[in-house]
């Protein structure tokens, strides 16, 4: 046999492995083709899998959730990880590697944190056994949309738009706790599920079962997409971005909680999160959550004020205004919900006289920085809705004693409860107990009550940015593009690339042709052809590492929330970022986008991208983000990159930055007239200030640097303020129809005001809610600072970044001198929701 006839075979089926490899790593057609049994796979011996998403099987999309994997019936001991892997967004897919453990007749849950998309198509569980050198896969699970197995169980997620759920924790082991009632303000999931959408994006029921009409007004509505879920103590979670995706915890104060389960609740609070603790008991379990000024005292029987039937009242009209408008919004229903309105005003619910209660006390300090008492005893008890003594501050130091109290801790809300709202009805009256819980929560989820819904809308993409409206949309948008720092093709490439065509052009054809004539070769010209373009090839696969426009960039975007805590019970200050990082591969490297000598275990990591498609595009070919599950840590595992490649990730967590550099301070000073003095300290080496802005009160003013011609010490900047605003407070505030469906058309999109957009990223837009509060108190002012370090080797200190940005979003502590009366200073942390609703009634 002629062997010169052997080589094209051997070529054409080399090509045709490749083409069937190519086709068999796919991932979403092999999902599609694989029979039923093939969904799940384990090996003879391993651990049987069961796997519960989320908290009483919600999922919010685009917020960390826990994943609870429990392995059993080993028959062997198994040693090795779980891995979940998804598609994280339009431009990669996701992994994260958990340790597992277990043991024969025993059953182990390992929590797996991950941050679904909204559109997940699929996800797969492998369990990887560690027994060997490589390890090897020894399980395998498929999930997805449909479930199509009855081990296959649909991915949970909150389809409905603006749904949210809070938790409640008893005390465990069967016993009743006054946290328990909490069900009754809202229901569960498994009560009234959420319905899913169908193909073109239309919900179906707000709720089962029901078939009126959906309420209107935005607070109405978030109560009729509110969903709530008792949690064991022991299943209670040890990591802050647990509890990402909810909106407030309920915790009895008895609960049985390790260290690291309060920490965790804590961290959460302080992020932005709502934490109520209910010290209706005897124990002093409530130490442990609350600041040292926060006194609750012994349990006894104390007189019910009339405050609270006045504020289940309240809540009652804003109920039934809200569903009567939702059935019959027509101007001649105006004098019925008027008479309607001034009935429900003058009934009282039936309550107790008198009910066991622990009395709560705010010291005076707590209660300049915004801390109030509710539900006020000792307050005269008349039928006026003017009540001067609920919340207010007293005298002597002390507020007077009520039956709770709440204000800020770090960027969220604490409140405390001295009293089990179940004890308060004059009979057994679930209805009753929830209305109480209801005015209760309706302060502690006031933000989220308030914040405008995104409609639903007909069309929807397969692949939709990362974020869970089109503010954090947006927003995410905005930080990317802080960080897509690509350079340019420059023209040298193009005329690289033109002239190897033009020479594989000349060899293929002229070339070939005279020198294979010459050697009476011409029938071998498909071979010299083939050999021509697999020269060009490796050339086109070597050449781009001579020829790429510059080295590996990483840049970096941040927004930095501070709060200065001044007290001497407190430690230092409170330090909350979110950053997006970009990396333009200059050539083939692995990055490390975590320093390897810093696992922070409370920052979290995740894959961001801002691609929209209508179908999903993600194949074997997409890269890959690891997440590594160390314990309590989400650190990115090194990162391979290609050249010519952007790769994109987000982290949050407490701190400046991952690097652990100290956040800026900043010491406020009024000095003539309106005009303040701004003092800057632990500034990053060699960064230079671009906006800045002043806030206190509710005025706005510009900052700029002082020139005086004297050195300054570095880290160090002065800065005074301008009595003219000329719009700083559009700069720094993010829009508030930036969630709605229409954000893309609002002013500050099309205008490109980019520091107000990126406020909308997810972490900023919960703790704006926060700095809000402590600012509207009139005891503390708010620094705004745009910071830039463009030049990293300016300073003398060396960086693995090639430029970051920093916009950061100091809280600082006013002189007594200097605070400002607020024109309602004495509210309860519900009244304002209240308030507003019946002010909107009128209008």
């Amino acid at each position: 046999m002629n062997p010169a006839r052997v080589r094209p075979r051997s070529s054409l089926a080399a090509v045709a492995l490749l083409l069937l490899a190519c086709w068999l790593g796919a991932p979403s057609a092999r999902a599609q083709g694989l029979p039923l049994s093939d969904r799940v796979l384990m090996e003879e011996g391993a651990p049987e899998v069961s796997v519960r998403f989320g908290w009483d099987g919600l999922v919010r999309p685009e917020r960390f959730a826990p994943i609870f994997v429990t392995l059993s019936g080993a028959e062997r001991a198994f040693s090795g990880a779980v891995v979940l892997r998804f598609p994280q967004d339009g431009s990669q897919w996701a992994e994260v590697i958990a340790p597992a453990a277990a043991t024969p007749g025993r059953a182990s849950t390992v929590t797996v944190l991950a941050a679904l998309p909204e559109n997940a198509s699929e996800m797969i569980l492998e369990l990887i056994d560690f027994s060997t050198a490589r390890g090897r896969t020894v399980g395998r699970v498929r999930f997805d949309r449909a479930g199509l197995s009855e081990r296959t169980v649909p991915m949970a997620q909150d389809a409905m738009p603006g749904g949210g759920l809070v938790l409640h924790v008893g005390r465990g082991g069967g016993l009743r706790s006054p946290a328990d009632g909490v069900r009754h303000a809202a229901p569960t999931s498994d009560a009234e599920p959420y319905m899913r959408m169908d193909d073109v994006g239309q919900p179906g029921a707000a709720r089962t079962g029901r078939s009126q009409p959906e309420a209107t007004g935005t607070v109405a509505r978030r109560w009729d997409r509110l969903r709530t879920a008792p949690v064991e103590p022991a299943a209670m979670a040890r990591h802050w971005a647990a509890y990402d995706g909810v909106e407030g915890v309920v915790v009895d104060a008895e609960a049985d909680l390790t260290d690291e389960q309060i920490d965790a609740l804590l961290a959460y609070a302080r992020a932005g999160g709502r934490l109520a603790v209910v010290a209706a008991g005897p124990g002093a379990g409530w130490q442990r959550f609350v600041p040292s000024g926060v006194s609750v005292g012994t349990l006894g029987e104390v007189r019910l004020p009339g405050e609270i039937a006045r504020d289940v009242a309240g809540l009652r009209h804003v109920d039934a205004v809200r569903a009567v408008y939702a059935e019959f919004d027509h101007p001649r229903t105006r004098d019925a919900i008027r008479e309607m309105r001034e009935a429900i005003e003058r009934a009282r619910p039936p309550l107790v006289a008198h009910a066991p209660a622990r009395p709560v006390t705010v010291r005076e300090d707590l209660a300049r920085d915004g801390w109030r008492v509710f539900w006020a005893l000792g307050a005269p008890d008349d039928d006026s809705p003017d009540d001067p003594a609920g919340g207010a501050p007293g005298a002597g130091g002390a507020t007077p004693a009520g039956l709770g109290a709440s204000g800020p801790i770090g960027f969220g809300r604490l409140l405390v409860l001295g009293v089990s709202p179940g004890s308060l009805p004059a009979r057994v009256d679930h209805d009753g107990e929830g209305e109480i819980w209801r005015v209760v929560l309706t302060g502690l989820l006031a933000e989220w009550l308030t914040h405008p819904i995104e409609g639903v809308q007909s069309w929807r993409p397969a692949v939709t940015p990362s974020g869970l409206d089109t503010g954090e949309r947006i927003a995410t948008a905005s930080m990317l593009n802080r960080t897509a720092r690509v350079e340019p093709v420059t023209w040298r490439v193009a005329a690289w690339l033109g002239a190897g065509l033009l020479l594989l052009a000349l060899l293929v054809g002229p070339v070939d042709a005279i020198v294979l004539k010459k050697l009476k070769r011409r029938h071998l010209a498909w071979a010299s052809a083939l050999i021509w373009a697999g020269v060009a090839g490796v050339v086109a696969w070597w050449l781009p590492d001579l020829l790429r426009a510059g080295e590996t960039r990483l840049d970096r975007a941040s927004i930095v929330d501070v709060v200065q805590l001044d007290s001497a019970d407190d430690a230092g200050p409170i330090v909350w970022s979110q950053g997006v990082v970009g990396v333009f591969a200059g050539r083939r490297d692995v990055i490390e986008l975590a320093p390897s000598d810093r696992r922070d275990g409370a920052r979290v990591w995740r894959g961001v991208s801002s691609l929209s498609a209508y179908s999903e595009a993600l194949g074997a070919s997409a890269r890959t983000i690891r997440i590594l599950q160390e314990g309590d840590a989400l650190t990115p595992a090194p990162m391979p990159v290609s050249i010519w490649s952007f790769r994109t990730a987000s982290d949050h967590g407490p701190g400046f930055d991952p690097e652990g550099r100290p956040a800026p301070r900043a010491e406020l000073r009024q000095t003539e007239g309106d005009a303040w003095r701004v003092d800057l300290r632990a500034l990053p080496p060699g960064a230079r200030i671009g906006e800045a802005a002043l806030r206190v009160g509710e005025r706005w003013f510009p900052l700029a640097s002082v020139q005086d011609g004297t050195g300054r010490t570095p880290g160090t900047a002065t800065l005074r303020s301008s009595p003219e605003a000329d719009g700083i407070e559009q700069v720094f505030t993010s829009p508030a129809d930036l969630a709605t469906g229409y954000g893309w058309w609002n002013s500050a999109v099309r205008g490109g005001n980019e520091i107000a957009l990126s406020l909308g990223m997810a972490g900023p837009s919960r703790r704006a809610g926060g700095i809000d509060e402590r600012v509207a108190t009139g005891a503390w002012g708010a620094v705004y600072l745009e910071l830039i370090e463009d030049e990293p080797g300016a300073s003398g200190v060396a960086s693995r970044w090639d430029s970051r940005w920093t916009l950061c979003r100091v809280l600082v502590p006013l002189a007594t001198i200097d605070r400002v009366e607020r024109a309602h200073p004495t509210e309860a942390p519900w009244a304002r929701v209240l308030r507003e609703t019946r002010e909107e009634d009128e209008r």
